[in-house]
């Protein structure tokens, strides 16, 4: 019995016997199994068959953070914000969660809202 087996490139995974470029967004992962694996939150790639993502650049004197994980863009790395702050989506500034709202986590776009009958000091 005959077998086929592919050689593609570094960066290159199979898909219907065809060797595909990993797309932007994401990176061959030579350590953690050889296949397309989106870039972390804090990392981009706008190129496709790359071995690494771009980390965010510093941003207002901060550590710049994506959304998501999967960004294609330096444009989707913003300011991280401290806890208890999230990014205005149209000033791209940290601003204060407000009453009644929390962030716990850095790096946070939103805010939560309290638990039914219950609220925050600030």
């Amino acid at each position: 019995m005959f077998e086929e087996d592919y050689r593609c490139e570094d960066g290159e995974v199979v898909i219907d016997q065809q060797c595909v470029p990993c797309p932007p967004g994401s990176y061959y992962d030579l350590a953690g199994g050889k296949k397309c694996t989106k870039c972390p939150i804090g990392h981009y790639n706008s190129e496709s068959a790359r071995l690494a993502c771009n980390k965010c650049p510093i941003i207002q004197d901060k550590e710049g953070v994506t959304e998501s994980e999967g960004a294609t863009s330096e444009r989707e790395c913003k300011e991280m914000c401290e806890a208890g702050h999230y990014l205005d989506q149209f000033t791209e500034r940290c601003l204060p969660c407000g009453h009644g709202r929390y962030q716990e986590n850095k790096g946070k776009f939103g805010c939560d809202l309290c638990e039914v009958g219950k609220t925050t000091r600030t």
